[in-house]
């Protein structure tokens, strides 16, 4: 057993060291990096130069750097028939792809129009597949194919016709097995075809015989086994044969085989044998690898010899992932592509990266160091690396970069410094221990500096045959022939680099403190060094990493922050480089020249180069295969190649400068994919561009990356691109990626260019091209442009016709325009002359209507004379009536009479008009009948004007109705929100004709009808205006001989803010006297009819419903509150905080209701307002948002509100919560109105006080100030409201709310309050109280207390001494 695993431990070395001998490096590519399976069953290359791969599941094409996948998709005949698949085979003239399946038929997929076509046996076509198990694929001489089966023979498909010609045992003589493996066309029409255990057959396909070769036991010319795997003829003509017992080459002459290599393939099955173009013979096997033939000669024998190498599974770059290789391929760049059965792709290539690594590794891998870090390094006489590692000694490394020895510890185990002096002698400084030397011709020897330890840097001085060593302790010079110390701490300091320029003059850069400068005799010349007070230092750092000399005689000293360069010619002024000179990382680590004269750095970023006459650095990271990992300070060697070496803290990074610099052009790329981005509901679509040349995107999928490649995987990573699209922007733009993303490219046609270079190298001059067409919206495509111009064609069309027809109707309107003119300008005069004609009548009838009121009433006057008078008397009171109509007439038209309006009962004011009329009438044919559903109707309106409008209604109705009747109503209606108050007068008379009606309110209008009465025809436009001027309506109706109804419209909760307002008292009632003061100061007999009047207006008023005000800017929730509350409350609405500031200072409303969030004015912002105006603080304030943070309710409440409602809410809710307030405040004032006593008088002021805003306290004690001041003499409401700076109605909505009762009542009860007070001290008689409280009348002022405390005052005072003095017994 333990021989057994010697040996395989044996081979697997022996494999491996062959295998790098082969030069190939290996990369691995599985389901990790997109392929569909690991399992790989066959490679093939198509006509376009991509790889497709078949595995068990599913077919790949690999595109460079990216697989896209094929699959069978259920119930879709445009697809594959099964994801099993066997092989491939790319068709010689046609781009159609032959792809055999494990049991579902051939399918042939044309790669450039993506369509599928699937040839399934069919037991009614005996010219289809006899079999859908396929085995291989052939290409048959005459470019048809070969398709060989598991259980049906082999068949020949004609491409054309696509039927299949059958060969098997049963028609074809001499065959006795139908299982195949595979199948090779020799021509002539011999085919060989391998049995899957019967051997191999040579099939004549010209008559159908066949001759079959089988291994027989003993003869060494029989075929090695009779599985036949695979069947190969290489361009010499040979056939190779693949058995499950190793590989065989088939002699058609002899018809004999002869077993290549049994040692190398012991006994291993061979699935697939290729000739690549190095003209080996590359075989795969099971579980043993690739086993590579190199053989020399075109005829074998048992006696040929071979060299024989073999790729195998192993842990390196140049190892496989697997042993079992089914399939091989070789691309146009001789890289070879393995299909590794169970492990994917395996990518093998000889091509170099731009660097190369050497990395801690194995130690029997005799590429890889032995330790992480190099710290130093030189290169012997023989070519050999030394690497002095940093924990492990030295490596040596061979020109082949195999390494052949290592020290560990013979020099220290921490080699910081390595050199090889001119005689070929190794110099090693290490740490902590000393310096060594290492002869050409012999072992190590240790110097013996006198102390001087820690060699961190050589110099050797060939003339002088001398070594300067420097350390931390300074520098000292040993003799290179004796190797004994010549000269010792010639200058002290940790020294980390020491060179020499071409004047001889020896620089030394330190660790901490810069560079110092000695000439030849070792006297100090000059030092560069930072100093902290210098604004512009000399030298980048004081801690100098390397020193180097180049071919010009200039010094480059590697720095932590940058390099400084000495000229010779001004070595006092050193040129600096740095990031601004495109240095990727300012450390510095080491400095090399190479011998094309450019310099390269090492930096703790990657490795940056200033090519020769170049002023800007080259920089080269990862990318480019640069170790990632910090370069140590100094580590730089140069073989005889010319190669660079630089150490890191992670191995040793080399490269060859020449092939850098010159780097090969690199392949046309080409568009590989187009990623196109969609919107949120759209998935996002992948097109493949490799057989397109142009795309064409809809309108909204102008975003879209473009992924473009080179044909060579090998460089796929060392690769940069640049792009340029033609018609967006012409410039040549580079990315840093293989893609480029055009994020909402305009419409148009573009042309994108993409170009390639490898290393930094010049840009490919071949380049990838595609055209891209982003298609217009609709709107913008060449249909919609013509319609556009149609239509604008059209437009001008129609504008010219419009235009004519403007200017015709212009002229008409301008001659229209003038006879309206000339018609207001006689109706002016004709105006100006009844005018002047009126005021002349005036004095006159005044003569007239005077003397006759006298004669009247005289007693001397006989009856009879009486009449004739009363006669005379009746028509100059029409003609005076004539007179005023047309006086107000011409008022109306100068825009001169105003409305003045006043709060009054308009019932009340009609009902006089009827009186008036039906005492008057003449007429016993006709009846008159008032009809008021409300007996009253308190509202703000113009008597005069109302007064007028229906005299006037009234007088036509009785001049048109010779009999029937006249029907002057009052009724209230509601009309949405409003309620509305319709004033209507209709008769039965001869009624107005349905021409005339729509003109019967025009000036000087008259009918000319059978029944025309003589007038003016001013009369109704009379009452036209003033319906107007009162903000009214009026329609009339009407038919002939059926009468006619006039309906005047006025609204009841109209306040006419611009209007004049006639005195009042504060509850809207006419005032009985001038001085509300005097009706408390005049007694009981003067004030009687006063009193009753005011309660009567009070009862008026607060008879009528709450008034709530809604403020909210959405119409639907406006409408929908008001409808809400209508039915218990008058609503007045606004639409936003300006209008319900403003309607709320007019109306004084009983609630508000607002939203918060409004245009013009918010809903705080109004309450704010509302809460700091005297006048409108006491009003209950609901706000409604639909913001419910903790935050919100707190602004609003800030703001004044009385509660908060979030949206959404019902209506219940609401009602409810107005209910609720409501209730709250009558509990309350009906609390305060039970208080009688002076005790709680006391708690009914402290109640009220904390129950009030700030607002309303300083209200109330404003209030209580101006009583107190006056309250001995004539204090009246219209002094108090004078004094508070309010209206008398604002004053008395306000006390009304606030306490329950009028500005009246309140006085009297404060004058109570005081007169009790008075009472009590005992030093005032009660008539003496009673003036001091501003009663005139003694008796009215007993009442009054009485009504109060409820005894007259003397009797209130006995039984208040009563009470105090059973008080004072009970104690």
């Amino acid at each position: 057993m333990m021989k057994k695993i010697f040996f395989l431990l044996v081979v697997a070395l022996i494999g491996g060291v062959q295998m790098w001998a082969s030069g190939y490096k290996v990369a691995s590519l599985g389901m990790a990096e997109s392929l569909s399976n690991n399992f790989v069953t066959n490679l093939t290359y198509d006509k376009y130069g991509f790889l497709w791969v078949a595995t068990d599941e599913g077919l790949n094409r690999f595109d460079g750097s990216k697989f896209h996948t094929y699959y069978n998709i259920k119930n879709n005949p445009q697809s594959l028939s099964s994801n099993e698949l066997n092989c491939l085979l790319d068709d010689p003239t046609e781009p159609v792809m032959w792809i055999g399946t494990k049991n579902d038929g051939l399918n042939a997929y044309n790669y450039e129009t993506g369509e599928y076509r699937c040839y399934k046996h069919d037991d009614k076509d005996a010219s289809s597949i006899s079999t859908n198990d396929i085995t291989c694929l052939s290409l048959a001489s005459d470019k048809n194919v070969w398709v060989s089966t598991y259980w049906q023979g082999i068949q020949k498909l004609d491409t054309k016709t696509g039927k299949f010609v059958h060969f098997n045992k049963e028609n074809t003589r001499g065959l006795d097995d139908n299982q195949f493996w595979c199948v090779l066309d020799l021509g002539n029409g011999l085919v060989l075809a391998g049995h899957v255990t019967k051997g191999l057959s040579v099939i004549d396909t010209h008559n159908h015989t066949a001759k079959t070769f089988r291994h027989q036991d003993g003869v060494e010319s029989s075929i090695s086994g009779n599985e036949v795997n695979c069947v190969y003829k290489d361009r010499n003509g040979t056939i190779w044969v693949g058995t499950d017992l190793g590989l065989d080459v088939f002699n058609m002459a002899t018809k004999s085989f002869t077993h290549i290599a049994p040692e190398a393939f012991c006994g291993r099955r061979v699935y697939v044998v290729k000739e690549f173009s190095d003209d080996k013979i590359w075989a795969g096997t099971e579980q043993d690898g690739i086993v590579v033939l190199n053989p020399k000669y075109s005829f074998y024998n048992a006696n040929t010899n071979f060299q024989v190498s073999k790729i195998q599974l192993g842990t390196s770059e140049n190892s496989l992932t697997g042993n079992n290789i089914h399939s091989l391929c070789e691309d146009a760049y001789h890289n070879v592509w393995v299909g590794v059965y169970g492990r994917g792709l395996n990518f093998l290539t000889q091509y170099l990266p731009p660097f190369q690594q050497i990395k801690f590794g194995v130690e029997m891998l005799d590429h890889q160091l032995t330790e992480h870090s190099v710290l130093s390094m030189a290169f012997d006489k023989s070519g050999n690396l030394w690497a002095g590692t940093d924990g492990n000694g030295i490596n040596v490394f061979s020109p082949q970069m195999k390494r052949i020895a290592t020290y560990p510890t013979e020099v220290g185990t921490n080699v910081q410094a390595a050199y090889c002096d001119s005689e070929g002698n190794l110099w090693f400084g290490s740490f902590p221990a000393d310096t060594y030397v290492k002869k050409r011709d012999g072992g190590f020897l240790k110097l013996d500096l006198q102390g001087g330890k820690d060699a961190k840097s050589f110099y050797e001085d060939v003339p002088h045959h001398e070594m300067w060593i420097g350390t931390n302790f300074g520098v000292y010079v040993v003799d290179t022939k004796t190797f004994r110390l010549k000269r010792s701490a010639l200058d002290s300091g940790m020294v980390r680099a020491i060179t020499k320029d071409r004047l001889g003059r020896v620089w030394v850069g330190y660790i901490d403190v810069g560079i110092k400068v000695f000439s030849p005799a070792m006297r100090h010349v000059a030092s560069y060094y930072v100093d902290a007070n210098d604004e512009k230092p000399v030298i980048p750092s004081n801690s100098i990493n390397h020193l180097c000399c180049d071919s010009f005689g200039r010094v480059w000293a590697a720095t932590a922050d940058g390099v400084a360069v000495f000229d010779m010619k001004d070595i006092g002024h050193p040129r600096i480089y740095d990031e601004s000179n495109g240095l990727q990382n300012a450390n510095v680590r080491a400095v090399a020249e190479d011998k094309m004269h450019n310099l390269w750095l090492s930096t703790n970023n990657g490795i940056s180069c200033l090519p020769y006459g170049k002023d800007v650095f080259v920089n080269y990271s990862s990318r480019f295969n640069v170790i990632q990992a910090n370069f140590n300070k100094g580590a730089v060697a140069q073989n005889s190649r010319g190669e660079v070496f630089f150490a890191s803290a992670e191995g040793i990074c080399f490269f060859s400068p020449s092939r850098l610099i010159h780097a090969a052009k690199a392949p046309r790329p080409y568009v590989a994919t187009v990623d196109v981005v969609r919107g949120q509901e759209q998935k996002d679509s992948v097109i493949s561009m490799v057989m397109h040349k142009e795309l064409e995107l809809a309108c909204d999928e102008n975003t879209f990356r473009v992924n473009f490649n080179v044909p060579n995987y090998a460089i796929e990573k060392y690769v940069e691109y640049s792009y340029c699209l033609e018609g967006f922007q012409d410039e040549w733009q580079q990315v840093d990626d293989d893609n480029v993303t055009f994020q909402n490219l305009p419409y148009g046609h573009y042309r994108l260019k993409v170009r390639s270079r490898i290393c930094l190298g010049k840009w490919s001059e071949s380049m990838a091209e595609m055209d891209i067409i982003v298609r217009p919206p609709f709107w913008l495509s060449w249909w919609a442009k013509l319609i556009y111009f149609l239509l604008l064609v059209g437009l001008l069309y129609l504008a010219f016709k419009t235009y004519s027809r403007h200017l015709r109707l212009a002229y008409l309107l301008q001659q229209e325009k003038r006879d309206h003119e000339q018609e207001l300008e006689l109706n002016d005069e004709r105006t100006h002359f009844f005018t002047n004609i009126t005021h002349e009548l005036r004095t006159p009838l005044t003569l007239i209507l005077g003397p006759l009121n006298d004669l009247s009433h005289s007693s001397d006057i006989p009856k009879k004379e009486k009449h004739k008078l009363a006669v005379i008397y009746q028509n100059a009171s029409k003609l005076n009536q004539l007179v005023s109509q047309i006086l107000d007439f011409r008022k109306t038209e100068d825009k001169e009479r105003k409305l003045s309006v006043e709060r009054a009962n308009i019932v009340d004011t009609i009902h006089e008009i009827y009186l008036k009329y039906e005492e008057l009438s003449q007429n016993p044919r006709v009846s008159f009948e008032f009809i008021a559903p409300d007996k009253s109707i308190v509202m703000y309106f113009d008597k005069e004007i109302v007064a007028t409008v229906v005299d006037n209604l009234v007088s036509n109705a009785i001049k048109y109705t010779e009999k029937g009747s006249i029907d002057i109503r009052v009724e209230r209606r509601r009309s949405g929100l409003k309620y509305l108050v319709d004033i209507v007068v209709s008769d039965t008379g001869h009624g107005i004709s349905a021409s005339a009606l729509p003109h019967v309110f025009e000036r000087y209008y008259q009918e000319n009808g059978a029944h025309q009465a003589s007038g003016t025809g001013i009369g109704l436009s009379l009452v036209k205006n003033m319906v107007d001027l009162h903000h009214g309506e009026i329609h009339v109706t009407s038919s002939l001989e059926e009468g006619s109804t006039f309906v005047f419209t006025l609204d009841e909760d109209e306040v006419y803010p611009q209007a004049i307002h006639a005195h009042q008292q504060e509850d809207g009632s006419q005032p009985a006297d001038a001085s509300a003061g005097a009706g408390l100061a005049s007694g009981e007999e003067q004030s009687g009819n006063g009193q009753m009047l005011l309660e009567a207006g009070q009862e008026a008023v607060e008879s009528r419903k709450p008034l709530v005000m809604v403020v909210e800017d959405n119409k639907d929730i406006l409408n929908y509150i008001a409808e809400t509350l209508s039915e218990e409350y008058d609503v007045a609405m606004a639409l936003d905080g300006r209008q319900g500031l403003a309607l709320a200072l007019d109306k004084i409303p009983d609630i508000i209701v607002s939203d918060i969030m409004m245009p013009n004015m918010d809903g705080n912002e109004m309450c704010r307002a509302l809460k700091n105006d005297v006048r409108t603080c006491h009003i209950p304030i609901i706000l409604l948002t639909a913001k419910d943070s903790l935050r919100d309710k707190e602004e609003g409440y800030e703001s004044g509100a009385d509660s908060y409602i979030t949206k959404p809410f019902t209506s219940t809710l609401l009602v409810s919560r107005i209910k609720n307030i409501f209730l709250q405040r009558k509990r309350l004032l009906a609390s305060l109105k039970d208080m009688k006593s002076d005790h709680v008088d006391e708690e009914k002021r402290k109640m009220m006080k904390e129950a009030l805003s700030k607002l309303d306290q300083q209200f109330f004690d404003k209030l209580n100030k101006v009583i107190d001041e006056g309250i001995s003499g004539d204090l009246d409401v219209n002094t108090i409201a004078g004094e508070m700076a309010m209206s008398v109605s604002s004053l008395y909505r306000k006390m009304k709310a606030l306490t329950g009762v009028s500005t009246n009542e309140y006085i009297r009860k404060y004058k109570m309050q005081y007169a009790e007070r008075l009472l009590l001290e005992g030093r005032y008689s009660v008539s003496e109280i009673s003036f001091m409280v501003g009663f005139n009348s003694v008796a009215y002022f007993r009442r009054c207390f009485k009504d109060v405390y409820g005894d007259i005052p003397s009797v209130y005072l006995k039984k208040l001494k009563e009470q105090f003095q059973n008080d004072e017994i009970n104690e």
